[in-house]
């Protein structure tokens, strides 16, 4: 990302989900003015799959860019508990397209309202060194809406990251016996990138395992009667037996798994379960032996027979 701030310039939007991989880099903040700028790489991630043929930085990535340069006015009612939340997209005009190699500057004027913020957003880009042209506009409005409450927070308990954090949500938990959880298979995941087009689409039985892994390995992180005796420690699974994958699984898809735990020890847990979409069963597990070890087990000097 080519970073387009001077010195004391603060970045927006990095405390939340966002298309983008580089920085909006807000560079000034005067009243209810606001201006921000990014660049667009060669390697931007969403232009190799937005006409990767025809590479054009996409209009919703512009929308981003506004998006971000209104939240980093830090305008609006939100208070504790409570985010700047884009509720109205009023009007938006595309005019330009935005290439690999261009930067990108946003300048917004933002206003306060009786129920949030109003936005007027103006979006301009071109080759560095060339005249900025204006390649789209926005009227944008805010309402400060609660933080959906966490429930189980699933990245504290599992060491797992992008891509192969494969739980979305924990829906039910009955304490020291069982877990719900839910996986949506997407077309979009990387399991999916290098197949033809035409190829078979089912998601591959290893993920569909793994998935339901994780959610087993989320309820012995949460019933083990002391949790803080494991900082520090990952959950290694050592054995499997009698597994069944009666299914599959298929973009669009949504995996739901339940987890029964069997028997709790010291250093190990013992669970049992399986998986549906929409009732029908794809997955039965008859028995998973998950193991609580320091992580430095993880190297490869100290060997272990389980599997993280």
């Amino acid at each position: 990302m080519v970073d387009t701030a001077p010195p004391g310039a603060t970045r927006a939007g990095r405390d939340r989900a966002t298309p983008l991989a580089g920085p909006v880099e807000i560079l000034d903040r005067t009243g209810d003015r606001v201006v921000a700028a990014t660049g667009v790489p060669p390697d931007e991630p969403v232009l190799a799959g937005h006409f990767p043929n025809f590479p054009i930085f996409p209009g919703v990535c512009l929308l981003e860019c506004a998006h971000q340069t209104v939240l980093g006015a830090a305008a609006g009612p939100a208070g504790p508990g409570e985010v700047p939340d884009l509720s109205v997209i009023e009007r938006a005009r595309f005019r330009q397209p935005v290439f690999p190699g261009d930067q990108v500057r946003a300048e917004a004027a933002v206003t306060p309202d009786r129920s949030g913020v109003r936005a007027r957003v103006e979006v301009s880009a071109g080759p560095p060194g060339a005249e900025p042209v204006q390649a789209a506009t926005f009227r944008l409005a805010y309402q400060a809406r609660p933080v959906r409450p966490p429930g189980v927070d699933i990245k504290a308990l599992l060491p797992h990251r992008f891509p192969m954090l494969l739980v979305d949500r924990v829906t039910e938990v009955v304490p020291q016996q069982s877990l719900q959880a839910i996986k949506a298979v997407t077309l979009n995941e990387p399991c999916y990138a290098a197949i033809a087009d035409d190829a078979d689409q089912a998601y591959p039985p290893a993920l569909m395992v793994e998935s339901w892994c994780q959610a087993a390995g989320i309820l012995a992180c949460l019933e083990h009667p002391d949790p803080a005796a494991f900082q520090g420690r990952v959950t290694l699974f050592a054995s499997i037996t009698d597994l069944e994958l009666p299914g599959r699984a298929y973009p669009g898809d949504v995996l739901r798994h339940t987890v029964r735990l069997v028997r709790l020890v010291s250093d190990a847990a013992i669970l049992e379960g399986g998986s549906t979409i929409e009732g029908r069963t794809v997955q039965t597990v008859g028995g998973i032996t998950i193991a609580l070890r320091p992580a430095g087990v993880l190297s490869r000097a100290a060997g272990t027979g389980a599997q993280p």
